[in-house]
């Protein structure tokens, strides 16, 4: 419920809108989906609207900070659940020390298969890079590097089942 002297939220969703979009344009993590961060971000102006203190300033300036800050925090735990995943992708294999070698002696083969500008990308992106840093370092815009890297995961994983390693 919106107090009377507080700002209806209806009037802001563009601050919202606009925010998402320019998360989306600067390259966010392109794991989200624009649509769920323009969600995130109105849900949060939404809520920012009953917590809003009228002294503090103009309301706009605030559901944009509030807006952006809900997009970083989608974006962190989008980050975490993707390392999470990779660490469970990774984990089986390094549970039998006999095949752990050969699984990554047959993982390095398969890199080396990799087009060279895949086999750059999925090494950058697995220690801990940036689609953004990538991008500045390869010289490919970081959507591309993107969907580079996931073509590349999804060949290794099928030609790592064909190896008898499951993923």
């Amino acid at each position: 419920m919106i107090r009377a002297n507080h700002p209806n939220p209806a009037d802001y969703i563009h601050a919202a809108r606009s925010e998402a979009a320019a998360f989306g344009l600067i390259g966010g993590d392109p794991s989200i989906d624009i649509e769920d961060a323009t969600a995130e971000a109105i849900l949060a102006v939404v809520e920012a609207a009953a917590a809003f203190d009228p002294s503090r300033g103009p309301f706009e300036a605030f559901a944009r900070s509030v807006a952006r800050n809900r997009i970083i925090d989608l974006s962190r735990r989008a980050s975490r659940h993707n390392r999470i995943r990779r660490v469970q992708l990774i984990d089986p294999i390094d549970h039998h020390p006999t095949q752990s070698n050969d699984a990554q002696a047959i993982v390095a083969v398969l890199m080396q298969r990799l087009p060279d500008d895949e086999a750059a990308i999925v090494n950058l992106r697995v220690n801990g890079s940036t689609w953004n840093m990538i991008a500045a370092q390869t010289k490919i815009r970081a959507e591309k590097c993107a969907q580079l890297y996931h073509t590349a995961i999804d060949r290794l994983r099928d030609e790592a089942k064909l190896q008898g390693i499951e993923a």
